[in-house]
């Protein structure tokens, strides 16, 4: 899951007010793969919410995006349908986040994830 935002500020200031809302320390962590070099993480219920400056999709019009997967790394190894619950959790709490609007994308399009996104 892909969810694009835009927010005032310098990456690590955005990071720590997104991962403050959702009363979660993150972690800062290097990578080729990303466009600034880093990218900040969190784990919660065996889920890595990852933050990034955006280089996936519409670069042009959203500065950062929150991807939310399994964490590999995990011992845990709940069943499918518990991971998808968790996932959904995730997904709603995070758009209670104060002065974010998220976008997800739906078949090529993007849409704004509601606050009462079920």
């Amino acid at each position: 899951m892909h969810l694009f935002f835009n927010y005032d500020g310098d990456f690590e200031s955005v990071a720590n007010y997104v991962f403050e809302n959702l009363g979660m320390e993150c972690t800062s962590q290097d990578s080729l793969n990303c466009l600034s070099r880093e990218y900040y993480f969190s784990v919660f219920l065996n889920m890595k919410i990852k933050l990034e400056l955006n280089s996936y999709d519409f670069e042009d019009e959203y500065a950062y995006f929150l991807y939310v997967d399994k964490y590999a790394s995990s011992n845990l190894n709940f069943p499918d349908e518990i991971d998808a619950e968790i996932l959904a959790m995730i997904r709603k709490v995070i758009t209670y986040i104060p002065g974010i609007d998220f976008f997800i994308e739906e078949n090529g399009v993007l849409k704004i994830l509601p606050r009462n996104w079920e």
